[in-house]
């Protein structure tokens, strides 16, 4: 019992790891260059792995019943993505991926094209996928398995600290960003109206400061909002949804100047 729980665990890096890169390598292939895709810095997906733990302890007993697996699987997976979907919004107010233009999707959290994909999926992993890598993992002591475990373990709950801190803290930035903006755009109508040429100059240096800030600023928000959107090209926020009408609006400001 105790070598099936290490196994387990085990499997649930390995298919974290093996969706990442699935997910990766097909993202990348369609913009072109290379993307880091997933909520985490490391090359982990983990909700494939939980998926393909699920998969595992539920259908493993099912293999060659491809039409229950279909159905398991279709059902089981879908409702995995919706909760973590569910989750990921309620937690840090961003709408990872979409699939409101897909048809029959719900709260575009889960469509029918992905879950039947999903079905298929399963399929392919109980009848065909799994088995391989059973055959090699057997063949690896179980206190090398578990030294593994554990290291991953830790890898990835300091992962997740991190990952965490870097969704929340893009809405600070942001909202950082707008303030620099408003104080900026004070300054410049004080120094606007003011005739002393003391207070002109201590006005100009506020100024030059808070663009610096700005562009500082800027620059960062700019990388991660980036990175996040190509990633997950379907992903919303009313923070990033903010940030760009912010730069639509610094846009047309210098339109006019």
């Amino acid at each position: 019992m105790e070598s099936e729980i290490i196994k387990i665990i085990f499997y649930f890096f390995l298919y974290s790891f093996l969706g990442w890169a699935m997910e990766s390598l097909y993202i990348s292939f369609g913009q072109r260059k290379l993307i880091n895709t997933g909520f985490l810095y490391g090359p982990f997906c983990p909700i494939y792995g939980f998926g393909a733990v699920v998969l595992y302890v539920l259908l493993i007993r099912l293999q060659g019943r491809p039409l229950i697996i279909f159905c398991v699987g279709f059902f089981v997976l879908s409702i995995w993505e919706y909760f973590v979907g569910f989750l990921l919004e309620k937690l840090f107010k961003t709408k990872y991926w979409d699939y409101s233009n897909n048809r029959f999707n719900i709260n575009g959290r889960v469509c029918l094209l992905n879950s039947i994909y999903w079905g298929f999926l399963s399929i392919f992993f109980i009848e065909i996928w799994n088995p391989l890598i059973e055959t090699q993992v057997t063949k690896i002591p179980d206190y090398i398995i578990l030294y593994i475990d554990i290291i991953l373990a830790a890898y990835m709950i300091i992962d997740m600290i991190f990952s965490s801190i870097k969704a929340t803290n893009l809405s600070k930035r942001i909202k950082k960003l707008i303030q620099l903006g408003d104080s900026l755009k004070e300054k410049l109508e004080e120094l606007k109206k003011t005739s002393s040429e003391k207070q002109k100059v201590a006005l100009q240096n506020i100024i030059d400061d808070l663009k610096l800030r700005q562009k500082s600023m800027r620059i960062k928000v700019d990388k991660q909002v980036e990175k996040l959107r190509s990633a997950f090209p379907t992903v919303q926020s009313d923070h990033i949804k903010e940030y760009l009408k912010l730069k639509v609006q610094e846009i047309k400001n210098k339109t006019r100047e």
